[in-house]
């Protein structure tokens, strides 16, 4: 854990850290920018801006779990992102982008038992199977191509304005997370169990 944590390109130690401070000035920079920019021009309603305002949030954790199945035993990065000031806030983006997510090429698995049930209709014959091991897949995921990313589908496909959502979402994926009681500042990748980790 500490290889990936140690990795600058990653994340940094955060200047200060005061806990409780930073969680403070991310619960209040959410507040006002949820007020400002996402509830006063009309664009969600009074229950949900109660729903989606933060109150008493923490820091997220990371801890590792390890991968039993590889040798070494390498640790897999886990960021719990319940509880913290965007969690709310990044369930409902998730919604909003989660309908333009779905592959039209039929490349996107809802879980083990969909990819075991497609093999089965599939002929080997004449054909080779690769599996690819990405190391860290989440922890290397970069901040700013994948709002680009969500934010031209979203364009294209004329679900949201764009002009809406972009910002929410750099609020959402910018933040900081504690492991072994140390302040780190994440600088570009996506949390493991935010809500947006999980749109295909």
């Amino acid at each position: 854990m500490m290889d990936i944590i140690g990795d600058t390109t990653k994340f940094k130690l955060a200047a200060n850290q005061d806990v409780y401070a930073i969680s403070r000035t991310i619960e209040t920079r959410v507040r006002n920018y949820l007020r400002v920019h996402v509830k006063n021009p009309g664009l969600i309603s009074e229950d949900q801006y109660t729903e989606l305002y933060p109150n008493g949030s923490h820091i997220g954790v990371m801890y590792g779990l390890p991968k039993v199945h590889k040798r070494g035993n390498p640790m897999r990065p886990i960021c719990s992102a319940v509880g913290t000031a965007t969690y709310q806030l990044g369930k409902f983006v998730a919604k909003i982008i989660q309908p333009t997510a779905v592959s039209t090429h039929g490349t996107d698995l809802n879980d083990t038992f969909q990819f075991v049930s497609q093999l089965r209709d599939l002929d080997f014959q004449e054909s080779i199977m690769a599996s690819f091991d990405v190391q860290s897949l989440f922890t290397n995921v970069p901040l700013a191509e994948t709002i680009d990313v969500c934010m031209d589908k979203l364009y294209r496909e004329e679900a949201v304005s764009v002009d809406d959502v972009s910002p929410i979402m750099s609020h959402i994926l910018s933040s900081f997370l504690l492991m072994d009681r140390i302040l780190q500042e994440r600088s570009s990748p996506l949390q493991r169990s935010h809500p947006l980790a999980t749109i295909n």
